[in-house]
């Protein structure tokens, strides 16, 4: 059992991995679809978005059994999506009916996952059923999914954005090149004219960079952790396991290093979240000032964190205890008047040959919860 478990959370993890590698959202549906097709035994993976009042089918895989292409509120399936949890029916129930909107589908199970931001749906079909776990999971991962899929859809409309304002600059040229000729019959109107393009410049041009720091901001979003300011999981991975490939692919040293808050459960339970999303603020900060620029840092997940580091062993164990003693000697000051004693847990894991990135990041984990077990605030290496 502890097995199957194991299995079905490295396949969740490899799918949740290879989501939000780029800003385009038919990529990145193709490859979530063929993912829930290949490793999750699913048959049919179907996304709706709601436009203009109506939902419409956006992608499906395969198209071969998508029936209709939108459906407004009249809809049974949008009645039932108002109850905002994941449907699920097997051929032959009642609701199965409410779901169904393809065709070829004479047996097995529908569900059904509402989004909200942009809202929609995404439904799957497994000719050979599904049950209870299967959807839990599937959930799990469309919420990830559905993450993608709203920071895909602000970088659409801020290109389009951009486009418009482009269009509008060059309707502007052709507009003056035309007014070029007028103005030379009235030198009086000349003047107006060009006082009147140079506001509609610098307002077009305003606008443009205020467009163009819109895509930084949400480019940094879709990289940062909104707590901490360091790189979210799926960047910081995405960056380690490059920086990870350089390293076996000129044979350097390359060290990772787990760093979990000590009983961080009891400060949430004592002081309420918080507290808690305090001192993970706070941590962050002190693990981006105990490491260099060139350093790697991100956050894991929860109290996690994760660091890589082009060194050895022995470098990255100094490195492991300066931050444990920059955490553990320096009190955390949440409020006037309230300090907690913070401590951490680290584990270290350094390249060997044949290492993956996968399996070198395992044993920095493994290392990190047996220091844990042996009383926290150590290293294991």
């Amino acid at each position: 059992m502890a097995d199957n478990y194991l299995a079905d959370l490295s396949v969740m993890f490899e799918i949740a991995l290879k989501m939000g590698r780029t800003l385009d959202l038919e990529q990145e549906y193709n490859r979530f679809s063929e993912l829930l097709i290949h490793r999750m035994g699913c048959d049919y993976v179907a996304l709706w978005l709601k436009e203009g009042g109506q939902y419409k089918l956006k992608f499906a895989n395969p198209i071969t059994r998508a029936g209709k292409s939108a459906v407004d509120g009249r809809d049974p399936i949008v009645g039932r999506l108002q109850e905002g949890q994941p449907l699920k029916a097997d051929f032959g129930e009642p609701q199965f009916a409410d779901l169904l909107q393809e065709k070829n589908i004479v047996r097995g199970s529908l569900a059904v996952f509402p989004f909200t931001d942009p809202e929609g749906f995404l439904k799957v079909y497994s000719s050979s059923g599904l049950t209870t776990k299967d959807v839990k999971q599937i959930e799990t991962l469309v919420k990830k999914f559905q993450s993608v899929v709203r920071g895909c859809a602000y970088y659409e409309r801020a290109l389009q954005e951009i486009e418009l304002r482009k269009a509008a600059e060059e309707a502007l040229r052709r507009a003056n090149l035309e007014m070029e000729k007028i103005l030379e019959e009235n030198k009086v109107m000349l003047r107006k004219i060009d006082i009147l393009n140079k506001e509609l410049e610098d307002k077009v041009k305003e606008r443009t960079r205020e467009l163009e720091e819109t895509v930084v901001k949400l480019r940094e979003i879709a990289i940062k952790d909104g707590m901490t300011g360091l790189y979210n999981r799926q960047h910081v991975l995405l960056l380690g396991e490059q920086a990870f490939l350089d390293a076996v692919n000129m044979d350097k040293d390359f060290s990772v290093i787990m760093i979990d808050v000590d009983k961080f459960k009891r400060v949430n339970d004592t002081y309420g979240h918080l507290i808690g999303d305090r001192v993970i603020e706070i941590l962050g900060k002190r693990l981006a000032n105990s490491l260099k620029n060139t350093d790697l840092v991100g956050r894991y997940g929860g109290e996690e964190f994760i660091v890589f580091l082009n060194c050895d062993k022995a470098q990255a164990l100094e490195v492991a205890e300066r931050i444990r003693h920059n955490v553990a000697d320096n009190r955390f000051v949440i409020k006037t008047g309230v300090f907690l004693p913070i401590t951490v847990s680290i584990g270290v894991a350094t390249r060997r040959p044949g290492d993956t990135f996968d399996g070198l990041i395992k044993r920095a984990d493994d290392r990190l919860y047996k220091a844990k077990r042996a009383g926290g605030n150590r290293i294991g290496c």
